[in-house]
């Protein structure tokens, strides 16, 4: 007897040799829809497990340039402030632009330097009073150098000047 004869009659279906044979001829077709609904129905199930969420942003590139001119075609490469005395102020304009793609504030910073003890004596302060620099924007700053008139034990000094800058983006 085989297992489809012994399934039909634990079924109470009665059958007849005729009957098992069509559905022997039947049944790999049965099978596949069988499983081929299986499947539809294990996707339909894994799809209510998985959301879909959209999402945008923007990247935001953020960049100075440090020019000598108010047109942007001169780089700074070095500030010189030749031989202050004790006592002097030193004064040089540059002009910073945010080659950014966000509006931007920037930031000014004096840094490495040589002799240390310099750093006590000279302060670096700018014009620059935080407004919102748009993309493409060049703005004049200017740097002045202070010198204490306490100085002593300096006879050549360098320092690093640090202009940096941060992106004003939309508040998430």
């Amino acid at each position: 007897m085989s297992i489809i004869e012994r399934v039909l009659k634990i079924l109470g279906v009665k059958y007849s040799m005729v009957t098992t044979r069509r559905m022997t001829r039947w049944l790999p077709l049965l099978v596949l829809l069988f499983l081929v609904m299986a499947l539809a129905a294990l996707v339909a199930y894994a799809a209510g497990l998985a959301a879909e969420i959209p999402s945008h942003g923007a990247v935001v590139i953020e960049g100075i340039e440090v020019w000598l001119d108010p047109f942007g075609t001169v780089p700074v490469e070095s500030v010189d402030w030749n031989y202050p005395g004790p006592g002097e102020n030193m004064s040089r304009t540059l002009y910073v632009q945010n080659v950014g793609n966000w509006p931007a504030r920037i930031s000014l910073s004096a840094t490495e330097w040589d002799p240390p003890e310099a750093e006590a004596f000279l302060v670096m302060v700018w014009d620059y009073t935080g407004t919102m620099v748009p993309p493409g924007a060049i703005v004049p700053v200017t740097l002045e150098l202070q010198v204490s008139p306490d100085v002593t034990g300096i006879v050549d000094f360098s320092f690093n000047i640090v202009i940096d800058i941060e992106a004003i983006t939309p508040a998430p």
